[in-house]
C-alpha cells in the first residue's frame, strides 16, 4: 500500500511481518515484531497517520506509522 503523503509503501505477507519502505532512498524504514497470523492486506489511512492490516483469519489490526499496535485486533463481521 502506498502512503498518501510520502513516498513510502507498507508491505505484508506470509512471514507475519509488516514493513515500511522508503522508495526514494530504496531502504527499509521499519519492521514490526512478528505476529501470530498471516497478513494478506494492508492500507494507509487517508491522513497518513495509521496503517490497517488484515489477516487470513479475518482479524483487522491498527498500527501507527511507527508500527506500534493500537488496541486489540478486531474480528471482521464479513468473515464467517
Amino acid at each position: 500500500a502506498c502512503s498518501p503523503t510520502k513516498n513510502h509503501i507498507a508491505t505484508c505477507g506470509g512471514d507475519n511481518l509488516i514493513r515500511i519502505w522508503d522508495l526514494d532512498q530504496k531502504i527499509l524504514l521499519d519492521t514490526d515484531k512478528p505476529l501470530d497470523n498471516d497478513f494478506r492486506s494492508v492500507d494507509w489511512s487517508s491522513d497518513d497517520s495509521f496503517i490497517v492490516v488484515g489477516d487470513t483469519k479475518g482479524y483487522i489490526y491498527l498500527f501507527d506509522t511507527n508500527l506500534n499496535r493500537l488496541g486489540q485486533p478486531q474480528k471482521s463481521k464479513y468473515i464467517g
